[in-house]
């Protein structure tokens, strides 16, 4: 199956679960990309790195806007000195991860959560718990014992999927604010990506994106919401259903390149990819970790199993009889006094 090589492809110790395999390839490859953007000629700017930071603070509050300004005021005369600092750490903290040594993972997993915290702190303003926060997930999770995750109904969740669907049900009811049902409200967010530079083909793309959801906005958002919470229940119902994978990841696709303008990713401007990559990396870690189900064949069920008795029990009894040997009754198994 398709969906197996997901996980198949990627270089482990054996000893490794397929879930944390997953975590540690998918967020220290995100690591090493976030090094390499940090490396972009914008990110050697104040105007747009102290621009960044600033804004992303700035709704916060106040004791929020203090402790980032005096972190900007700290950081903006050694500018060069900062940036190259954020660049050896976010490559090393990928590297270490894609190495795969339980040592250099422990303490990957350590220094993400620390280094995750701190973005989240200064760098999103704690906002966008899945932007720098995703980061502190993933360390998490690595950092979890084995099996640990959600139990819904008496089924086991993995961390990953429970994350998941909990964004996606909770992106429904984001939704549902009265500023999305009209058409400058649900389109708005998609056409300030115009601004940025990027190909055409992305540009047209975006641009169709905000077009239908300005000229039809509740049917978008009910469609948008309906998706969204059908894809987070069936997420807790079938963690390990390739289908149910498949088609989030298609959403989450869809999301990145339309609501995040791929990340910003052609702008030079973008200091991470954003956070759909990151809930991909968690969906999929879900779906390894997940009981397995439709992906490899699911074992027989207790029914089946009990009707598969009762059968050959039916037929020893026959096969006694045609000997003309007594029938077996369901005592014949204790001891004679």
């Amino acid at each position: 199956m398709a969906s197996t090589a997901l996980t198949a492809a990627l270089p482990l110790p054996s000893a490794e679960p397929a879930a944390k395999r997953v975590l540690r390839v998918g967020f220290g490859s995100l690591w090493l990309l976030d090094g390499l953007l940090q490396l972009q000629p914008g990110m050697w700017s104040p105007a747009v790195l102290v621009g960044e930071v600033w804004q992303a603070a700035a709704q916060g509050p106040a004791w929020l806007v203090r402790l980032v300004d005096w972190s900007i005021q700290l950081a903006a005369p050694q500018l060069g000195a900062f940036n190259w600092l954020l660049v050896i750490v976010e490559l090393a903290l990928g590297a270490m991860l894609l190495a795969g040594r339980r040592p250099f993972t422990q303490a990957a997993a350590w220094g993400s959560l620390l280094f995750g915290a701190a973005v989240w702190i200064f760098g999103d303003g704690l906002g966008g718990l899945l932007a720098g926060g995703s980061t502190i997930l993933a360390a998490a999770a690595l950092l979890a014992p084995e099996g640990f995750g959600l139990r819904v109904a008496r089924k086991a969740i993995p961390a990953g999927t429970a994350v998941v669907a909990a964004t996606l049900a909770g992106g429904a009811l984001l939704q549902l604010q009265p500023v999305f049902w009209g058409g400058i409200g649900l389109s708005a967010p998609i056409a300030a990506h115009f601004m940025m530079a990027q190909p055409a083909v992305l540009r047209d793309v975006i641009s169709m994106a905000a077009g239908v959801a300005a000229a039809a906005p509740g049917a978008v958002n009910v469609l948008l919401i309906l998706v969204m919470l059908a894809l987070a229940l069936a997420l807790l119902r079938a963690p390990g259903d390739s289908t149910v994978l498949w088609t989030t990841l298609a959403l989450l696709a869809v999301l990145w390149i339309t609501a995040q303008d791929a990340g910003m990713l052609p702008s030079g401007m973008a200091t991470d990819p954003n956070t759909m990559p990151a809930l991909a990396v968690l969906l999929v870690s879900g779906w390894a970790g997940a009981p397995q189900g439709r992906r490899t064949g699911a074992a027989p069920a207790a029914g089946t199993a009990r009707g598969g008795a009762a059968a050959d029990g039916r037929a020893a009894r026959r096969q006694h009889q045609a000997l003309g040997r007594p029938r077996p009754s369901a005592w014949s198994h204790l001891p004679m006094s």
